[in-house]
């Protein structure tokens, strides 16, 4: 349970404050509220997404939104309807970007291609029941984070 009432839980054995910053986790990173556009900054700080974190998250919805999200594994088949009338699946295709995607020290996006292809997977598998992503999901790929 927090211990006074500005923090809140994230997650398990992550403690946050209202004003952001992450208090006892085991990690070295703090988030604390800064600079929009800042990134990170020194001593294992961030302070919002670094730009190219946001550019990925950007991208990936527009890929996803205009049915140009891998298009070669994706073509021919329209999952934009299931995507968006069904929240738990667009919750889904979100996560997994964002659990697969990697980001150096820097805040610059290592793999943003793979994880839009991962999320391509997943979509292909919930509306081609034929299909067999490979490699497999992965239990962390999948998890949802948050309160």
């Amino acid at each position: 349970m927090p211990s006074t009432a500005w923090e809140s839980r994230v997650d398990a054995g992550t403690t946050r404050s209202a004003a952001g910053r992450v208090v006892g986790t085991g990690r070295s990173v703090a988030v604390t509220p800064g600079r929009p556009g800042a990134g990170l900054a020194h001593h294992g700080r961030v302070t919002h997404l670094p730009t190219d974190v946001r550019a990925a998250i950007r991208f990936f919805a527009f890929y996803l939104a205009n049915d140009t999200l891998d298009v070669d594994l994706l073509d021919g088949i329209d999952y934009r309807d299931r995507v968006f009338r069904f929240g738990s699946d667009l919750e889904m295709a979100f996560a997994i970007f964002t659990n697969v995607l990697e980001v150096d020290e820097e805040g610059r996006t290592l793999n943003d291609g793979e994880a839009q292809y991962r999320v391509a997977q997943w979509i292909r598998m919930r509306c081609d029941p034929d299909y067999t992503a490979e490699p497999p999901f992965e239990a962390w790929e999948t998890e949802l984070h948050g309160p």
